[in-house]
């Protein structure tokens, strides 16, 4: 879904979940995004929270959109958000997690050392068999660092 540079909003996100839910008929459970869309998310929410405790903690540990947890990493384009359902998302593999024998052997001499080392390789990502429940909301606003 293309937001056309818009600022990240609750219904954006609505819209997009609903229609990858609508595509799919899958539930998506899971939103991951780079820092600068939590902040935005953050701005537009943090005005209606409310300090019914006493408590006067401003942070927020963990963010949660609509019951789903929301994740950040530093990864994610700055202008993206993304949302899956978790359990549809697995391990594919060329092939397993294997010592590393490309060279017919699988110690290597570190020059001018009595230091062997040896290395993993693994091919494989995640991936899933449902891409039609798997949402993207592109061209958010990004906020000034």
């Amino acid at each position: 879904t293309d937001a056309s540079n818009a600022a990240i909003t609750n219904d954006l996100l609505q819209r997009a979940i609903d229609k990858g839910e609508r595509r799919s008929g899958r539930k998506i459970d899971r939103i991951c995004s780079h820092r600068n869309q939590r902040r935005g998310y953050l701005n537009l929410v943090t005005p209606q929270k409310r300090f019914h405790d006493g408590n006067l903690d401003a942070g927020y540990q963990t963010l949660s959109w609509n019951g789903m947890p929301w994740d950040v990493s530093h990864d994610c384009q700055k202008e993206v958000v993304y949302a899956w359902p978790k359990k549809d998302v697995q391990r594919f593999e060329a092939h397993g997690i294997k010592l590393d024998e490309t060279e017919g052997h699988t110690l290597h001499r570190i020059s001018r050392s009595d230091v062997f080392e040896a290395y993993y390789k693994h091919y494989g990502n995640a991936g899933t068999k449902y891409p039609a429940a798997c949402v993207r909301l592109d061209n958010l606003q990004v906020l000034a660092e």
